[in-house]
């Protein structure tokens, strides 16, 4: 037996151990000392000495049977005492164990399990504190992201919103200026046109009486009779008198050729010019009134 708890509960220890194979070894063996001789007599049946003959060795047999029995009743006292204080000290361990619960494998369990879950809750709040953290982090990183997103948002819209505004502004200010241009280039084709007519007209006028002398200089000089010299040229019959000659009607018609006649073009003969600044216009324009007032 070592040490441990019996199938009572009951804790036992070395020292009950030792006390009680020390009772066991007292029941068995006889007290210490010189083991009588009567004992290694021989015994009968029921393990009782044999009878010796009265007197002499026999007698001083018997005493030493009585004292060795003495002894061993002393000596079964002794190991009685010692039984009932060991019993009672098993019966005080027993009461002891019955009052405390025993630690049980289910217990030990349990205590594991109670640690298992302490650490877990620990680690649970460890794990929850850095996901809070991180989520606190991401949303901050998100709403500085969003409001950058946003800020450039306003940023580009506002650039947007003045470049529409300038370029309707370009657009505007180039309807205007191409509206101004082509009303000025009408004005300037209309005045240039009225010019024109004018200038003609006054031309015109001025060389009327000359054109209308030269025109009746020529038909004098080139009418000619039916007979005349072109109708001799091609019958070949001889002139009249009067009429010219082939010689003289070809040096009249080599005079007429000669004749530096003026070049008059009517202003419905004229091309049209390209559009002029104001400035030549205007000349134009004093030009013809100068030219107006010398005629009047």
């Amino acid at each position: 037996m070592t040490d441990g708890v019996t199938d009572t509960g009951a804790e036992v220890t070395a020292e009950d151990v030792r006390d009680d194979e020390t009772t066991r070894s007292g029941d068995a063996v006889p007290a210490t000392g010189p083991v009588p001789e009567a004992v290694l007599a021989p015994t009968t049946a029921a393990g009782l000495p044999q009878r010796a003959p009265r007197g002499g060795d026999g007698a001083r047999s018997v005493e030493h049977t009585v004292e060795d029995l003495v002894g061993r009743l002393a000596a079964a006292e002794h190991a009685r005492d010692a039984a009932e204080r060991r019993a009672e000290a098993l019966a005080a361990a027993l009461e002891d164990a019955r009052s405390r619960p025993a630690e049980t494998f289910g217990m030990r369990a349990d205590k594991v399990l109670r640690m298992a879950e302490h650490e877990a809750a620990m680690r649970r709040r460890t794990a929850e504190t850095e996901a809070a953290q991180l989520v606190d982090a991401a949303r901050d990183e998100a709403a500085r992201i969003v409001g950058d997103a946003r800020a450039e948002v306003d940023r580009l819209r506002a650039a947007g919103v003045a470049a529409r505004r300038d370029s309707e502004l370009v657009a505007d200010t180039a309807a205007s200026m191409h509206a101004h241009v082509s009303a000025l280039r009408s004005s300037v084709r209309e005045e240039i046109a009225r010019l024109h007519g004018m200038l003609g007209s006054e031309l015109g006028r001025l060389d009327a009486p000359a054109r209308a002398a030269r025109g009746a200089d020529q038909g004098e000089r080139v009418r000619r009779p039916v007979g005349g010299p072109a109708h001799a040229l091609r019958t070949g019959e001889a002139p009249g008198p009067g009429e010219l000659t082939a010689d003289d009607a070809a040096v009249v018609v080599d005079h007429a050729d000669a004749v530096d006649l003026p070049a008059v073009v009517l202003p419905e003969q004229r091309e049209p010019e390209p559009p002029a600044d104001a400035a030549p216009a205007t000349g134009a324009a004093a030009t013809a009134e100068g030219s107006g007032q010398r005629t009047s």
